[in-house]
């Protein structure tokens, strides 16, 4: 098995935290609807994959969501003043990634509109990486395979010297399929055995 050379983070749910069961709680008594319903109706809409593809603005989303999601527009226009104040860089990822950084080269993959990307751009997030593939630049988003395909092509890598990392379940297949190794965040600790169980020094 090839030497790993390369690691790849996800951004949102990974390096930047995304607490939105806390943030939605604060709508439930206004919305009357449970916390999860917000999250699902307005973050986990399929309206905002074509957002993250670069072929709608945010702004674009929230009319569709005003106008399909069936929850009052008072509650959304709430949401939408206030929903990036969830973005928050998770202090011990960063420390991990600062740690690899010393002997590996890494970098982000994330899905991501464009406004969303210069808000995190701003935070300092992309700066902790080497190289970074936002979707909605190439207009291709995870899963879909050629987008991993990209990031390889893009940074010359070879998928077997990679390691790529996300937490959600459905964006790895598609980089295992390829060769490239995967491990699925959930906790710092977590992570840690996962990568050293690959050989990856930290």
């Amino acid at each position: 098995m090839p030497q790993i050379r390369a690691i790849i983070f996800d951004v949102g749910g990974v390096v930047v935290k995304t607490e939105w069961d806390k943030f939605f709680r604060k709508y439930v008594k206004h919305s009357r609807m449970p916390a999860s319903r917000l999250q699902s109706e307005l973050i986990e809409s399929p309206v905002w994959r074509e957002c993250y593809k670069g072929k709608f603005s945010e702004a674009d989303v929230w009319k569709r969501l005003e106008r399909d999601s069936g929850i009052d527009k008072e509650t959304i226009g709430q949401v939408k003043r206030n929903w990036k104040k969830v973005f928050e860089i998770d202090d011990e990822v960063a420390k991990v990634v600062k740690a690899i950084r010393k002997k590996y080269e890494v970098f982000a993959l994330t899905n991501v509109c464009r406004e969303s990307a210069s808000y995190i751009e701003k935070m300092g997030v992309y700066k902790m990486f080497d190289g970074v593939v936002i979707s909605c630049e190439i207009g291709m988003v995870k899963p879909e395979q050629e987008i991993y395909h990209h990031i390889l092509r893009e940074f010359r890598l070879a998928p077997g010297e990679c390691v790529f990392i996300d937490n959600l379940e459905q964006n790895l297949p598609p980089a295992t399929s390829i060769g490239i190794r995967t491990v699925k965040f959930d906790s710092v600790p977590q992570l840690k055995r996962a990568l050293k169980k690959l050989g990856v020094k930290i």
